[in-house]
């Protein structure tokens, strides 16, 4: 039995699945076996079981499948092909996408029915197309439709995203039917559409017009910059012109740009079309447009004429769709003639007798019944023509010259714009040079000056000719040769020959002629010239003729110049090798090279004959002609071999070899030297024997080394200068260039060399780059190799921080570093060495020193400690950080004897960015341990750092004891810590101590300072007072100094004490001066006054000093009193052999009377006062004025009064001063 039901073709849609099957039942028992065929399946064989068997096949594949089963024997049981049909529906563009569209691009968009495998009978049983909710077509039983849209403006745009294709799908088995909706999508995305935003060339454009372009583009991807727009002509066979750009607004949609190509031509029609460029070079083309630029003109533009009867005026146009109308000067049509062509429009009028002179006729352009453009014609007569500069002149062939065509009794110039003359030379037409346009009412003729060009020339305009002309006469200049380019080699000589004619009625000059505005001669002139191309290919020789033409010359110029230039190019011959150096010449070979492949070469044999045909052969060269000599017998010392070169049968340039062979070679500075690994050496080759001609043309190329037997390869060999060449060679190997240095010329070695022994040098550490924190200290081992020869001498250093050179110990020395990176993250430190060689080294050196720098770059290290060192009377259970600014970093700390800290003791903290390990000390640690901190990469340790720990130091104060100072005495007092290493005292620079006095904490405030320590001394600074007076004692970390500093203060005084004092001249003015003195001291203060030689004692209660005023011709004088005391190294300060000093100084001024207002004469009229008030610098009291006759006139310093008189300000104890008061009687009836 078979069940087949499942096993019948099929229609799916695309993407599904189908499962064939069929059923057998009932077989035989003698049907054991099966073999199963499936389409592209291998045969399987099965065991069959009596009671049935299931045949299955899940497929996915549109074709047809078959299935064959086999029983034991052979014999087919079942033999059948069933189809699987997939059907899909595709939507899309026809034939392709673009993501650009250009605006007016025609879409097809097609929907269809396919299937696979391929059937007619697939197909839409109904199908339309629907825009949003709009049916846009409508069609049945067929397998494609189409959908057609023109894409010219945003909505055509907008609108792609609401095509869909709606309908029924039906397929050809099992009754398949579908039901289908597919919206289009253009490719992945909408796409951008480039289109003008106008039109450009909606209305006709005309010639100096301007066309204006608006670019847009829509769905424009936002972000991708601003986008440049570019408006471009077509070119036939050429690249597009594409100059003019604009950039369009970036992060829009929907950009654009205008862009507008003003002063429009008619060769500028054509077609045209925009263009994007983007980022990344991304660009593409917009729709063309043509452009059509319209003439439209008159000729003449003005007509200037003194005959205007029958004179026309004609009008044209390009745009054959206008119609042109000429206009009277009274506004009526003029009868025009048409004088129209297939590609032009034009109107012709003839002018009558009745036009006159400032007339205007005027043309109208109409298109469609309506004027569009005019033109005017004005008609100007009464005009004269004249040549400038007219009469007798002078020119030299050749020259550039001009002459002037001058229109007058124009009122406007401007009219001749576009105009030009005509010429005559003798009364014949002349066209041969260049007749400028008017200008400002003068036309320039432009010719360059030959032999025919004598005679008169003249000019008309228009039926107008000039009343007069240029007489023009022909004057030569010459030169010996005549070649402006000649050839040469570097040091030939040229002879050259110059002749100038002269004006024969300019008797007063002769022409000149220079070189390279040299000394001016006159003509004819010899010039003998050697030839220097420098490093050029050729020189230019600048001869300047000059001529005090006075006012004969046809231009209008008082000095005639003309500059000649030859040229002179360098022709290459040259001859290898210029020197021959040889014991024997037989049979060696010359070579003659030129890099001119058209001449011809030849050698000549010792006697100047042409060389043998044997004796040479062209050697094959891409670039240049090569000629081989082979010498013959009998070449001697001193023979010049020449090679020649030839043109055009000429022998232009010769060469020569040089034969000497009578030479020697040597190295010098011979025997044995020294050097360093790692030096750039030098060792001299000289050359001897030959001539000093000879010598210029040695050939370093020619030039070996060798060390012992073998070859130099490296080092650079450098030119012969005097017969020396110099090897420039770094010792990088000691074995490699150790050994005797010698060098050959072709095949001749130097008879002796140097012997070459390298020393080596170290540095510890050899990094050239290391880590350190700032501050920290590095200290380096350098070791030196000694020149065994050297027993007096040894090497030295100097480091970045010192001055100095010091030697280096024979076994090397230590010299420690602090790193310093400022603001950076690396500083560069530099080690300088040097020796003196005493003349065994390699190198001939300055004063016998040897000289080497050794750069390390320190960079900051990512570890760092807090504190740097720890300095405290108690150790047990402080805190030290160690920090990585690596937050990965793995932190370890050691003890002193480098074993791990133990657990316990270390902690991870947060002190910010980075990793920071926290170690508490435990009482194990002791003074001057070192603890370490070190990163770990797996089990290897990394970048350390170390903190030392002291606790036996010591605090104490210097010169501590009982000392004494004055008040407002600036004094200071040093804390120093002892008991700590030299090198980590640094670590605390950073620091400062803690001071009090007694029990009283001083803290910086006011003019108090506490230093920070330098060297481990740290120095308090302050004014003394009263108050501050006590034992001061200092403190660091919890260790105090066990002494003080016990501070007495003393009182000293100064009356009185303004620094400036008042007094008459004469005046005696007494100071009062007390110092304190210490109590049980058996020294006295002491003071020198101004007038004093010397020093006497100071009273015990004090003592008064007077001085008398005596300011001479000033107005002021100063003086000092001197102050000292002995105090025998007890002040607070450490003083100069013990004795304080302190100078009071003190300015004496005149006392000086003020009159406000400032004069001495006032006058008073009828009914008016005077005002005067009185004042003194010194501040005087009691100044009062008086009348002449001493009556009082005021009870104060004010004067206010309406009398005449003298009246006097005065305190009678120091000073008066005077002033006269007139009165005036003024009649002003009459004003």
């Amino acid at each position: 039995g078979i069940d087949e039901s499942k096993f019948t073709s099929t229609t799916i849609k695309e993407g599904g699945s189908h499962t064939f099957e069929v059923k057998f039942s009932k077989l035989p028992a003698s049907f054991i076996k099966a073999t199963i065929r499936w389409t592209d399946v291998d045969d399987v064989t099965e065991d069959i079981s009596n009671s049935g068997l299931t045949f299955s096949k899940d497929v996915t594949d549109g074709k047809e499948y078959s299935l064959s089963i086999i029983d034991q024997d052979g014999i087919s049981l079942f033999d059948k092909s069933v189809i699987l049909q997939i059907v899909s529906v595709t939507i899309g563009n026809d034939p392709a996408t673009e993501k650009i569209v250009v605006g007016g691009t025609s879409l097809t968009i097609t929907c269809e029915v396919k299937s696979v495998p391929k059937s007619d009978g697939v197909k839409f049983s109904t199908v339309k197309w629907v825009e949003d909710t709009t049916d846009k077509k409508t069609e049945s039983d067929v397998s494609k439709t189409t959908y057609d849209i023109t894409l010219n403006d945003k909505d055509s745009i907008d609108s792609l995203d609401k095509i869909k294709c709606e309908g029924t799908v039906v397929g050809d088995y099992n009754g398949y039917s579908e039901q289908i909706s597919e919206m289009y999508k253009y490719m992945d995305e909408t796409p951008l559409l480039a289109y003008y935003l106008n039109d450009p060339v909606s209305d006709d454009i005309y010639v100096g017009e301007t066309l204006s372009v608006k670019c847009g583009l829509y769905k424009y991807i936002e972000g991708s910059g601003p986008p440049t727009f570019k408006l471009c002509k077509k070119i036939d066979g050429k690249d597009d012109d594409c100059d003019l750009s604009a950039t369009g607004d970036a992060n829009t949609p929907d950009p654009s740009a205008t862009l507008t190509k003003s002063d429009l031509k008619a060769e500028d029609s054509g077609s045209y079309y925009c263009r994007y460029e983007g980022d990344g070079g991304k660009k593409f083309d917009f729709k063309e447009f043509q452009l059509n630029v319209y003439t439209f003109e008159t000729s003449p533009t003005t007509l200037i004429s003194n005959t205007i009867e029958g004179k026309t005026l004609l009008c044209s146009t390009t745009n054959l769709n206008a119609i042109l109308i000429w206009k009277s000067p009274d506004g009526t049509d003029a009868n025009a003639d048409d004088k129209s062509t297939n590609d032009m429009r034009s109107i012709q009028y003839t002018l009558t007798s009745g036009v006159q002179n400032g007339d205007i006729f005027t043309c109208q352009l109409m298109k469609d019944g309506k004027e569009m453009k005019d033109k005017t014609v004005e008609i100007i007569s009464g005009f004269g023509v004249d040549v400038e500069r007219n009469g007798k002149r002078y020119g030299y062939v050749g020259d550039d010259v001009s002459i002037t065509c001058k229109v007058t009794g124009l009122s406007d110039n401007d009219v001749l714009i576009n105009e030009k003359p005509t010429w005559t030379l003798g009364g014949a037409s002349f066209t041969d040079g260049t007749i400028g346009m008017f200008n400002n009412g003068a036309s320039i003729l432009r010719l360059s000056l030959k032999d025919s060009h004598k005679g008169e020339f003249k000019c008309s305009y228009g039926d107008t000719d000039s009343t007069n002309g240029m007489d023009v006469n022909i004057l030569k200049y010459s030169f010996d040769p005549k070649d402006t380019t000649l050839y040469g080699k570097q040091g030939d000589s040229i002879t050259f020959t110059i002749t100038m004619d002269s004006i024969t009625e300019n008797t007063g000059s002769d022409p000149t002629v220079s070189l390279s505005s040299g000394m001016k001669e006159k003509t004819p002139k010899t010039f003998d010239v050697s030839v220097d191309f420098g490093d050029g290919e050729k020189q230019e020789l600048n001869f300047k003729l000059e001529y005090n033409v006075s006012d004969y010359y046809i231009s209008d110029i008082k000095t005639y110049t003309k500059d000649h230039i030859v040229e002179v190019i360098k022709l290459d011959l040259s001859v290898s090798p210029k020197l021959l150096l040889t014991k024997t010449t037989a049979k060696k070979e010359l070579l003659c090279t030129t890099n001119d492949i058209t001449a011809t070469l030849q050698w000549k044999d010792r006697n100047g004959n042409n060389a043998g045909d044997g004796d040479v052969a062209d050697v094959p060269d891409a670039n240049n002609k090569v000629l081989k000599y082979t010498l013959p017998d009998g070449v001697q010392d001193g023979d010049s071999i020449k090679c020649s070169l030839m043109k055009e049968g000429k022998e232009v340039l010769t060469d020569a070899v040089e034969v000497d062979t009578t030479f020697t070679i040597d190295v010098m500075r011979g025997g044995k030297r020294y050097a360093y690994v790692g030096d750039d050496v030098t060792i001299t080759c000289k050359v001897t024997g030959v001539s000093e001609s000879n010598v210029k043309v040695l050939d370093e190329k020619r030039l070996s080394w060798h060390i012992g037997n073998t070859p130099l390869s490296d080092g650079t060999i450098g030119k012969f200068v005097n017969g020396e060449s110099v090897l420039q060679l770094t010792l990088t190997e000691k074995q490699k260039y150790t050994g005797v240095f010698k060098c050959s010329y072709d095949e001749e070695q130097s008879a002796k060399g140097m012997e070459v022994q390298i020393l080596e040098y170290t540095f510890d550490p050899k990094d050239k780059t290391l880590y350190a924190e700032q501050d920290e200290k590095i200290t380096f081992t350098i070791t030196m190799d000694r020149i065994s020869d050297i027993t007096e001498k040894s090497p030295e250093i100097k480091t970045s921080s010192e001055t100095a050179y010091v030697t280096i110990p024979e076994d090397g020395g230590t010299y420690p570093v602090t790193a310093d990176f400022s603001e950076q993250d690396s500083k560069t430190i530099t080690f300088e060495l040097q020796y003196d060689v005493e003349n065994n080294f390699v190198n001939e050196l300055n004063g016998n020193m040897y000289k080497k720098t050794y750069d390390v770059t320190l960079k900051k290290r990512e570890l760092s400690v807090s504190p740097k060192i720890l300095v405290k009377k108690t150790i047990s259970g402080e805190k030290i950080t160690c920090s990585s600014t690596n937050s990965n970093a793995v932190l370890k700390w050691k003890d002193n004897d480098g074993n791990d800290a133990a657990v316990n003791d270390v902690e991870s903290v947060d002190g910010g960015s980075g990793k920071h390990l926290q170690y508490t000390l435990p009482s194990t640690v002791n003074d001057k341990d070192v603890l370490t901190c070190v990163t770990m990469n797996g089990e290897v340790e990394g970048e350390s750092i170390q903190v030392k720990v002291y606790n036996s130091f010591v605090v104490e104060v210097d010169r501590n004891g009982e000392r004494y100072g004055y008040v407002g005495d600036e004094v200071s007092i040093t804390c120093r810590l002892t008991g700590i290493d030299s090198g980590d005292l640094e670590l605390l620079n950073d620091q400062q101590p803690t001071w009090k006095i007694g029990e009283s904490a001083l803290s910086e405030e006011g003019d108090t300072t506490i230093g920070k320590f330098i060297n481990g001394a740290s120095v308090l600074k302050l004014t003394l007072t009263e108050a501050r007076k006590g034992v001061f004692k200092c403190a660091y970390g919890d260790k105090e100094s066990p002494t003080g500093m016990t501070v007495g203060v003393l009182k000293s005084t100064f009356e009185p004490s303004d620094e400036t004092q008042y007094a008459n001249q004469g005046e005696k003015i007494t100071f009062r001066v007390s110092s304190e003195r210490i109590s049980g001291y058996n020294k006295i203060p002491q003071i020198k006054t101004p007038s004093a030689q010397e020093f006497v004692d100071i009273p015990e209660n004090g003592g008064t000093y007077s001085v008398t005023a005596d300011y001479g011709d000033k107005d002021s004088v100063p003086i000092s009193f001197e102050l000292q005391y002995d105090f025998e190294d007890k002040f607070v300060n450490k003083l100069n052999s013990n004795m304080y000093k302190k100078t009071y100084n003190v300015t004496l001024k005149k006392r000086v009377v003020i009159l406000d207002p400032p004069t001495y004469g006032y006058y008073v009229t009828d009914g008016s006062k005077v005002t005067i008030t009185c004042t003194s610098n010194a501040g005087l009291k009691g100044l009062t004025w008086k009348k002449n006759d001493q009556t009082s006139a005021s009870d104060n310093n004010i004067l206010e009064t309406d009398q005449a008189g003298v009246y006097t300000c005065s305190n009678s104890e120091f000073f008066s001063q005077s002033v006269s008061i007139h009165s005036i009687g003024i009649d002003e009836s009459k004003f």
